[in-house]
C-alpha cells in the first residue's frame, strides 16, 4: 500500500515570508517585546502607550478567535453567535491590579460549578542583575518577531502564535470536506500558556492573604542555558516575599521541559538536605514538569550526542502533560473533534512517527519498530525532522487519524508529545517503557484503560495488534474521547472545569491542604496552622471544598 506524506513546505514558506515582513517592517506591538532595543523609541508614547492601544483594540472587538485565522489573515470581529462571550480586556502585565470594573467583566465571562481557587501571581522580571552579571528568571521572548505573551496584544495573531503555534485544518480520512482546526502547539509551551492563563485567570487575587495558591513564573525553554545565568536562591527569594515555611506548599513553580537536571537550574532542584536555609525552603515548593522521579529512570543515560543526561531530582515534583493540539479551541470545536475521531474510518492497524534521536535503549527500540512498520503494509511510518515552525503537526496528526494504534517508543526520555497527540487523535498509544505508564497521573488515572503496554518490543508488533478484538478497541477509543479535556489548556481568560490547568490547580491545592493539615496536627495545642504572608501572623486557610 503506497502511503503519501502530507506536505508542510507551503506553510513553512508562508511563515518564513511573514517572519521576514515582521523583521523588515516592525510594528509597535512587535517592538513591545524589545523594550531594551533603541527601535522601541519609534513607537508613539513607548511601551505604556502600546498597552493602552492594545486595550482599546480589544475593547473594540479584535477577537480571540484569531487562533483560527490563517497565517496571513488579519484578526476580524467576533461573531456573537459563534463566540457569545465578550472579548477579555488585558488586565495587566503581571503585578498591577486591574480596575474593579475590569474584574467584574472577567467574572461575568466565567462560570464554574465548583468553588474557585484564588491564585496569586508573582510579578517577577524576566532578567535582573546579580553580582555584575545578568541572570534570567524567564527566557526572553520565545520569538521576538512574534511578541511575548506578556507584551503582545492579548488574542492578537502574535499572542496566539506565541502561545499555541500555527493553526491547521486537518481533513477527516475518507471525508476530506470535513476539515477541523488543530494547533501546532510547541511541546514545551506549557509554562508560557500557564503564565498567560493565570495572568488572566478569573479568580486571580492581588491580595496574598486571600491566596489558595501562589504561582512563580520562573522558567526556561533554552536547553543551552548555562547555570551561571540562573539566579541564586537568595535572589529568587528576594522576588518571592510571601514564600516561607508555612506557605511553601501553596507555591508552585513550573519547568516547561521534562525536568531533567540538564534542562533546569540547580535552585529548581533544591534538596531538603541542602546546607543553606534558602535552598531548603525552595525544596519545599511544589514543582511541575513533563516528568518526575516516578516517570523517569533514576539512572544516568547518554543521548544521541553522547552527552550524559541526569533524570529529575527536584523535591515535590509532579508531572503534567504536554499541551494538546486542541488547546485554545472552544467547546463546540472540541466536541466536533471528539465526534470526528469516534466516527473516522481507520484503514491502518498502526502508525509510527519519530526522528532518530534519544537515549541508547530508546534508539534500539525505535530502529526495530521502524523496520517492522516499514515492512508491513498495515503500518505507516513517518520520519520526522526538527520542525520548529509546524511541530510536524500536520504530518503526525494526519497519520494518526488513519490508524487504530500509535507506536510510542521512548526517546530522549520516557515521555513524548506523541503520546498526547495519539490520545487526542483517538489513536490508542502502544507503550514500550514502564515509566511511560507513570506519566501524568493527575490527568491519566489508569493507562491500562487507554493504551497497550509491552515490556519489550515483540518480534512482530503488527501481528500482535491485529489480534486485539474490535470491541476492546472501541471501548478504549470511547474512553480516550471522554478524556480530551484533560490535556487541553484553554484560552487564557476562559478556563474550563476539568481542563489540564484546572486539574493541575486542584491537585496542587489538595497537596497544600494535606500538608497544612499535617502541620495543624503537629502544632502543639493550637489545632490551627499559622501562616505568614505579610510579616504578620494570620490564620492559615484549610479549604475542604475540593471534590473529584
Amino acid at each position: 500500500m503506497e502511503q503519501h506524506r502530507p506536505r508542510t513546505m507551503f506553510i513553512e514558506v508562508l511563515l518564513l515570508a511573514w517572519s521576514t515582513i515582521a523583521i523588515t517592517v516592525p510594528d509597535c506591538y512587535t517592538l513591545a517585546s524589545l523594550a531594551s532595543s533603541p527601535l522601541s523609541s519609534t513607537c508613539k508614547g513607548g511601551i505604556a502607550d502600546v498597552e493602552t492601544q492594545g486595550l482599546e483594540l480589544i475593547q473594540k472587538g479584535s477577537a480571540w478567535h484569531t487562533t483560527r485565522a490563517s497565517l496571513l489573515q488579519q484578526p476580524v470581529s467576533v461573531d456573537p453567535k459563534q463566540h457569545p462571550r465578550a472579548p477579555l480586556p488585558k488586565l495587566s502585565l503581571l503585578g498591577q491590579a486591574p480596575e474593579k470594573s475590569q474584574v467584574d467583566q472577567v467574572l461575568a465571562n466565567y462560570s464554574s460549578t465548583r468553588q474557585p481557587l484564588r491564585v496569586y501571581v508573582y510579578d517577577v522580571p524576566r532578567a535582573a542583575e546579580e553580582n555584575n552579571h545578568i541572570v534570567y528568571f524567564r527566557d526572553s521572548c520565545y520569538n521576538p518577531y512574534r511578541g511575548c505573551e506578556e507584551t503582545a496584544i492579548p488574542y492578537s495573531l502574535n499572542y496566539m502564535v506565541n502561545l499555541f503555534g500555527l493553526s491547521f485544518k486537518i481533513p477527516q480520512p475518507g471525508n476530506r470536506s470535513n476539515r477541523l482546526h488543530v494547533q501546532a502547539v510547541s511541546q514545551y509551551a506549557t509554562s508560557r500558556i500557564m503564565t498567560a492563563s493565570l495572568m488572566r485567570y478569573p479568580h486571580r487575587t492581588y491580595d496574598p492573604k486571600e491566596a489558595d495558591l501562589f504561582y512563580i513564573p520562573m522558567f526556561t525553554e533554552n536547553f543551552t542555558r548555562w547555570q551561571s545565568d540562573c539566579p541564586s536562591a537568595a535572589k529568587i527569594l528576594s522576588e518571592l516575599p510571601y514564600l516561607n515555611e508555612s506557605t511553601a506548599a501553596r507555591h508552585f513553580w513550573p519547568a516547561p521541559t521534562v525536568g531533567w537536571t540538564n534542562d533546569t537550574c540547580e535552585e529548581w532542584n533544591a534538596q531538603y538536605k541542602d546546607p543553606t536555609p534558602s535552598m531548603r525552603l525552595l525544596a519545599k515548593v511544589q514543582k511541575l514538569a513533563l516528568e518526575d522521579k516516578e516517570s523517569a529512570p533514576q539512572i544516568l543515560g547518554r543521548d544521541w550526542n553522547g552527552d550524559l543526561r541526569q533524570p529529575p531530582v527536584a523535591e515535590n515534583l509532579h508531572s503534567i502533560p504536554y499541551p494538546s493540539i486542541l488547546s485554545s479551541l472552544n467547546d463546540s470545536e472540541v466536541e466536533a473533534w471528539r465526534n470526528m475521531i469516534l466516527q473516522t474510518h481507520r484503514p491502518l492497524v498502526a502508525t509510527a512517527a519519530w526522528g532518530f534521536h534519544g537515549l541508547d535503549s530508546a534508539m534500539s527500540d525505535r530502529d526495530t519498530l521502524r523496520q517492522q512498520c516499514q515492512s508491513n503494509p498495515e503500518c505507516l511510518f513517518e520520519e520526522l525532522d526538527m520542525d520548529f515552525f509546524t511541530e510536524n503537526t500536520n504530518t503526525v496528526v494526519s497519520a494518526m487519524l488513519q490508524a487504530k494504534f500509535c507506536l510510542e517508543p521512548a526517546g530522549d526520555s520516557p515521555s513524548r508529545k506523541g503520546m498526547i497527540d495519539a490520545l487526542t487523535s483517538g489513536c490508542i498509544p502502544v507503550l514500550f517503557n514502564i515509566y511511560q505508564t507513570k506519566c501524568w497521573p493527575w490527568h491519566v488515572q489508569d493507562w491500562s484503560e487507554v493504551s497497550l503496554q509491552f515490556d519489550n518490543v515483540p518480534p512482530d508488533i503488527i501481528s500482535v495488534l491485529e489480534q486485539i478484538p474490535e470491541a476492546e478497541i472501541q471501548r478504549m477509543q470511547q474512553k480516550i474521547a471522554s478524556m480530551l479535556e484533560n490535556f487541553i489548556f484553554s484560552m487564557p481568560g476562559y478556563p474550563r472545569d476539568g481542563d489540564a490547568l484546572d486539574i493541575t490547580l486542584r491537585h496542587l491545592q489538595k497537596i497544600a491542604v494535606t500538608q497544612e493539615k499535617i502541620t495543624q496536627q503537629t502544632e502543639a495545642g493550637t489545632g490551627i496552622a499559622k501562616t505568614t504572608v505579610d510579616g504578620k501572623q494570620n490564620i492559615g486557610k484549610v479549604n475542604d471544598h475540593l471534590t473529584d
